[in-house]
């Protein structure tokens, strides 16, 4: 994502981060997203809804960029980013927006985060994280696999084309 594409998604949540605060906002996104490359990126496992791909923020030409960097998102060692496609139907997760954190030389996850239009929670009771992880594993293998990914959003990109 690049910063105007940060703006533009920044934009939309100007009812939480006045605009005032909108560069520090949109400063730390861009380096949070840094974390996924240099000599020790982050590994990201990624699963978006297909809705998302549809979802046009900051005009066709910033959300056309948006999915090509998707592309080449996926392409990275370090990330393996899948799409859970309409067809899917419903799943376990509908409505969650949440990542689960794990840290190197750990079996089982040890936090996990989420946020919404007003705060942040960070939840690490044992029994939270484990259903939190038990219904990423099933979103995860309801998505279409990273080839067939990049195709569908590949087929996003050519829609917002035409």
């Amino acid at each position: 994502m690049n910063s105007r594409a940060s703006r533009a998604t920044s934009s939309t949540a100007c009812e939480v981060v006045p605009t005032e605060h909108m560069d520090k906002f949109v400063r730390l996104r861009m380096e949070r997203q840094e974390r996924l490359r240099g000599d020790s990126p982050l590994m990201a496992r990624v699963v978006l809804v297909e809705a998302a791909l549809h979802t046009e923020v900051g005009g066709p030409a910033v959300h056309r960029n948006q999915l090509r960097h998707l592309i080449t998102l996926a392409g990275a060692d370090n990330i393996d980013l899948r799409v859970l496609p309409f067809s899917a139907g419903g799943h376990p997760a509908v409505g969650s927006n949440y990542t689960v954190l794990t840290f190197p030389g750990e079996v089982e996850p040890e936090v996990v985060y989420s946020e919404n239009v007003v705060n942040f929670v960070l939840q690490d009771e044992n029994d939270d994280v484990l259903r939190f992880q038990r219904v990423y594993d099933r979103v995860w293998s309801m998505a279409l696999d990273p080839a067939t990914s990049v195709n569908l959003i590949g087929c996003a990109i050519t829609k917002l084309e035409e």
